[in-house]
């Protein structure tokens, strides 16, 4: 029985030390193959800013420019996008203030038709406190007078 624990130790010892070396070959080929991806990746993304295109042939040259292209395209969309959403929000809200704007001439006729416009404001009372040095004073209507 002690033989067969010991057999079985001694397996399990070589299949750990076996194993290990291809996990490290495989985490090392795994890092390899990350670490090119990368390199590619930077490289790649200097040339679309324009940057390392000597090394292109005319073929990778056409690709690259069809894809600044089509990339510029789409941020032009997205540009000419806000500005016609933005052109939209600003009439609406022209829209709105030119509505209470004519609300506000309505009632500024209205108010000037029966006289209350400018008899109120220079027949109203002035109230006037001088107390510790200070002059306040309190004019009752409105503070303007509406023109046409």
């Amino acid at each position: 029985m002690m033989q067969l624990i010991e057999r079985h130790r001694g397996q399990a010892e070589n299949s750990d030390k076996l194993g290990q070396p291809s996990f490290q070959l495989l985490e090392n080929n795994g890092y390899g193959m990350l670490s090119k991806v990368l390199m590619d990746k930077t490289r790649e993304l200097r040339q679309l800013k324009g940057e390392d295109l000597h090394e292109l042939d005319m073929d990778e040259l056409i690709r690259l420019e069809k894809t600044v292209m089509g990339g510029l395209n789409h941020v032009i969309e997205a540009k000419n996008d806000k500005f016609l959403k933005e052109i939209s929000l600003l009439r609406k809200k022209e829209s709105e203030l030119m509505e209470e704007n004519a609300k506000l001439k309505q009632l500024a006729e209205k108010f000037e038709a029966t006289g209350n416009g400018t008899e109120q404001s220079n027949s109203s009372e002035c109230i006037t406190n001088i107390s510790h040095g200070s002059d306040t004073s309190l004019r009752l209507g409105l503070p303007f007078t509406f023109g046409r």
